[in-house]
């Protein structure tokens, strides 16, 4: 939470002072209820309707300023809600490939979601709630101790008995907000993987096994919601009780005094709205105590520095005496003391068959960070010294598989990059997109659906080559990336790719004609 305040600390600075305008407003009015009943006001009925009026100016200030606080207040929560999203933005970019693959995509959703509305409810909504409350409990005993200084002292015992419940109730609130957050992303991760096998499931007629998993999941998610509400609830009701118990204390104290020290009978008005002011807040101040310890485990706020990467070349790259890739604790590939070497502008053919284990050798090299026996090195220097991150901004890394966004065709090709339109429109001819082109009226804005629904598979693989052509990167690596396009398309493409002289090319196939082959500078079969 500190770092959460010195991010914001001037928005902070003007919603406490916005606090203490309400605060004050709120205790005058309570204060001036007890001008309504005084000698003064029992024989002038003038006198009585200008306290009146003055009562209620002075709450319809408070409601004027209440309602600029809050407005404020939702102001800086927005500003807090998109500092945290960009957070986890941050860490997403920065995350190595290994274990971005490992995480499921649907936790790192929830993290922006559920983990937020959660902050909010819990830790965000109480610290601004304590900011009021704080000032309430302030101005409201010094009003109580201007009445008589013994309301003053009782006031004082019971707020020191009232301290003592945030640290009993504490730890349990904290259990179950925890609970919480870890059964979300279970939840989320859940109902991921039945939508995305929804299909399966409607094949083998078992779509009431798909209801009630989902079912099921959601039933465990509000179960641990259940158990944060009820203890949050829990301490709510305790610091009520003794709220109550403490006011009764109060009222009864000031109803003794002025039967038998001959304070005015309008204090007991007075007592009975600032007693109720100050126990409630201090109730809400100890509630919301609670709470914003028992969840600042939900927020981290990091500085972020922008990723910086090695100047040190990728290029020539060396394998020697490769014998095994590990993938994970279980699965390892095997190679046969693999030797090779990659100089800068070479074309490399990688054949063999699936399960061989050629992506997992490129990617090793390139991609993800992974252990391995034998030897790697770029530019002299051993890969398992070296980050993917550093790697991959000299290194187009395509396959498969290619993830469209729902922006325009431009975007999709660019990535966003500044480029010339001409540039653009040479890299579309030279890609065969130019029946796309056409097809979108030869607009470069014109919007793809998302994970490009209305493209077909060899299209959105050569839109990503495109993003390869853009980026001008020095290695281009196409892991069966032409496997979607035509094969009069895929044969000029890669036709293409082998006349540039500025690149290096490694292109992993399961085969591939002789005639094309003949064309790369080295021919690796594993």
């Amino acid at each position: 939470m500190k770092k959460l305040f010195e991010r914001f600390k001037s928005m902070y600075c003007i919603s406490i002072l916005l606090s203490i305008v309400a605060s004050i407003l709120n205790v005058t009015g309570s204060y001036r209820l007890g001008s309504l009943l005084t000698e003064e006001t029992i024989h002038s009925t003038h006198i009585l309707l200008r306290n009146i009026c003055i009562l209620l100016g002075v709450f319809i200030l408070f409601y004027i300023s209440n309602f600029i606080l809050e407005n404020f207040n939702s102001k800086l929560k927005a500003k807090i809600h998109n500092t945290l999203r960009r957070q986890y933005a941050e860490e997403f970019a920065q995350t190595d490939n290994a274990r971005w693959k490992a995480e499921s995509i649907s936790g790192k959703v929830a993290k922006n979601t559920e983990v937020i509305n959660q902050m909010d409810k819990n830790l965000i909504d109480p610290v601004f709630d304590a900011f009021t409350d704080i000032f309430s409990i302030v101005f409201s005993f010094l009003a109580l101790i201007t009445i008589h200084w013994s309301v003053g002292i009782v006031t004082i015992l019971l707020f020191a008995v009232m301290m003592l419940l945030p640290g009993l109730l504490q730890k349990g609130v904290e259990k179950h907000s925890i609970a919480l957050k870890e059964e979300n992303e279970i939840f989320v991760s859940s109902v991921e993987d039945q939508l995305q096998g929804r299909m399966e499931y409607a094949i083998f007629q078992k779509e009431n096994i798909f209801v009630r998993l989902i079912s099921n999941a959601s039933s465990c998610l509000e179960n641990k919601r259940y158990s944060l509400d009820k203890a949050s609830n829990g301490v709510k009701c305790v610091m009520g009780v003794v709220s109550l118990f403490s006011q009764v204390v109060l009222l009864g104290l000031i109803i003794y005094l002025s039967i038998t020290k001959g304070v005015a009978i309008g204090a007991v008005l007075s007592v009975a709205s600032l007693s109720g002011t100050f126990m409630n807040a201090v109730g809400s101040v100890l509630s919301d105590i609670t709470s914003i310890k028992a969840n600042e485990h939900l927020v981290e706020l990091k500085d972020y520095t922008e990723k910086t990467y090695r100047e040190t070349a990728v290029e020539p790259v060396e394998v020697k005496d490769l014998t095994s890739v590990q993938l994970n604790d279980e699965k390892s590939i095997s190679y046969d003391h693999l030797s090779f070497t990659i100089e800068p502008h070479d074309s490399i053919a990688l054949l063999g068959e699936s399960g061989c284990g050629k992506s997992t050798l490129i990617k090793t090299i390139f991609l993800v960070d992974q252990k391995y026996t034998g030897s790697i090195q770029l530019n002299g220097i051993e890969r398992k010294e070296l980050h993917s991150f550093d790697i991959l901004k000299d290194v187009a890394y395509l396959d498969q598989t290619v993830h469209i966004f729902n922006t325009s065709l431009k975007n999709n090709m660019t990535l966003y990059t500044d480029i010339k339109e001409a540039e653009l429109l040479d890299i579309i001819k030279r890609l065969k997109l130019t029946h796309l082109y056409e097809s979108c009226g030869g607009n470069l804005n014109y919007l793809i659906q998302e994970n490009g629904k209305n493209l077909s598979g060899g299209e959105k693989q050569k839109i990503a080559l495109a993003r390869a052509y853009v980026s001008n990167k020095k290695i281009f690596v196409l892991d069966e990336s032409l496997s979607a396009i035509d094969a009069d398309s895929a044969r000029d493409i890669l036709n293409d790719l082998l006349s540039r002289k500025d690149i290096t090319l490694i292109m992993i196939s399961h085969g591939t004609e002789q005639s094309v082959l003949d064309r790369f500078t080295k021919v690796i079969q594993l």
